[in-house]
């Protein structure tokens, strides 16, 4: 872990940066973590956190970023899966909350269904759910 601290224009900001390590999920491991906050004197000040997580076979990749900024939070994810699921190619799925503003998406999935005599292909519409 690597702790930072600094004087800014209106008060202090400072972090922690943490290297790969255990997530408390086995086989999944945390990486490129970090969390900053800022303290001023007059002013609600933003803060940020980020996060990434990875398995050793890197089926499963993600990212995080968490914010708080004008007393609101915000949550931007994603997440791309690969050779988890026989008979799928990778996909990634990603997530948006701010505000009233909320969506959750999927790319391109493409579905192979194994069938006597060859494969078929099938491709499945990008998905988007907003709330």
């Amino acid at each position: 872990m690597t702790t930072d601290a600094r004087l800014v224009d209106k008060g202090v900001e400072a972090g922690d940066r943490h290297h790969r390590r255990p997530s408390g999920i086995p086989g999944i491991d945390l990486v490129g973590t970090s969390i900053t906050a800022a303290m001023a004197s007059t002013t609600s000040s933003p803060s940020k956190a980020r996060s990434g997580c990875s398995g050793p076979t890197a089926r499963l990749k993600g990212k995080v970023e968490v914010a708080y900024e004008n007393n609101e939070w915000a949550f931007d994810g994603e997440a791309t899966v690969a050779n988890l699921i026989p008979g799928i190619d990778p996909f990634t799925v990603s997530a948006h909350f701010r505000g009233e503003e909320k969506w959750l998406k999927v790319d391109h999935v493409e579905i192979k269904e194994k069938k006597l005599g060859g494969s078929r292909s099938r491709a499945a519409s990008p998905t988007s759910t907003t709330t």
